[in-house]
């Protein structure tokens, strides 16, 4: 396991980009969003007037950001903001976790900006997005986190509630039978990637750790422990999406960091945004 960079206030939402072999992620609190070229041994990273809670990949060096209440087109290269969309009209909220499905649709989650306020549980939303419009609105979810698909399911986390929840999708937007999938957690779920076995690899904030469940039978697999006590979100990426990158945010003794390591499972490449850029 290496420690790639370090020093975060809440690292987050790490993607890998083949295209350009470069990894991406947030750092909510600290309002930025960085990004690692392997290829040229080069990082990099933009500051945004608010938090950015969410990065997807678009075209080629164009990604989508989720900041503050609005989607914004950013070029990797040229460190610019191309385009801004704006899709809700609320100051407390801010957007957090946010993945894109085999249609190209955006889903991602609002929750309270400021978390500890005790207005802020069931206020924040799941959304669907397609081509920069919302086109179905969920509600009454303290943390949407962890988006994945398979086949014909959705599945997310709401972390304050500990539940990986389980829908039928119908039409690419539209959601039913929602069911409590997993719910034994010993810390709360946070972020969320598949393998190419449609495992669930969660990050457990509080736990130290991330765990990977059998998808159908529900079982726990194997988990993998770090320093850090806020593991925040795992991705699969590199040439065989066969290395784990895992965020982390600050506790007590560390700040928050980004983590490589090498591992017998592999992924997949993540959905791109089909916007209208």
């Amino acid at each position: 396991m290496v420690k790639l960079y370090s020093n975060f206030k809440l690292a987050e939402g790490p993607v890998y980009i083949k295209e350009i072999d470069t990894l991406v992620w947030v750092d909510i609190d600290g309002c930025e969003l960085h990004y690692f070229n392997f290829a040229l041994n080069k990082k990099d990273c933009f500051s945004f007037e608010k938090k950015i809670g969410c990065v997807v990949p678009f075209k080629k060096n164009i990604v989508i950001c989720g900041v503050g209440d609005s989607l914004i087109y950013f070029d990797l290269l040229k460190k610019i903001c191309l385009n801004s969309v704006k899709i809700f009209n609320n100051d407390l909220l801010r957007f957090n976790d946010g993945k894109c499905d085999k249609y190209g649709n955006l889903w991602i989650g609002t929750m309270a900006l400021d978390f500890n306020d005790n207005t802020s549980k069931n206020v924040g939303s799941l959304y669907c997005i397609k081509k920069d419009r919302v086109v179905a609105e969920y509600d009454n979810f303290s943390i949407p986190n962890g988006m994945c698909w398979i086949d014909n399911n959705f599945y997310h986390i709401d972390t304050d509630k500990k539940t990986l929840y389980k829908y039928d999708v119908e039409n690419q937007y539209n959601l039913t039978n929602k069911e409590s999938y997993i719910t034994n957690f010993d810390a709360s779920p946070d972020g969320m990637t598949l393998d190419d076995n449609n495992n669930f690899w969660i990050a457990l904030w509080g736990g130290n750790k991330i765990v990977c469940y059998d998808s159908k039978s529900k079982k726990k697999i194997d988990e993998i422990y770090f320093d850090n006590k806020y593991i925040s979100c795992p991705t699969f990426g590199l040439k065989n999406y066969d290395y784990l990158f895992v965020t982390s945010a600050m506790d007590e003794k560390h700040s928050g960091a980004i983590y490589m390591l090498k591992t017998k499972y592999s992924g997949n490449p993540p959905y791109k945004y089909n916007g209208k850029i």
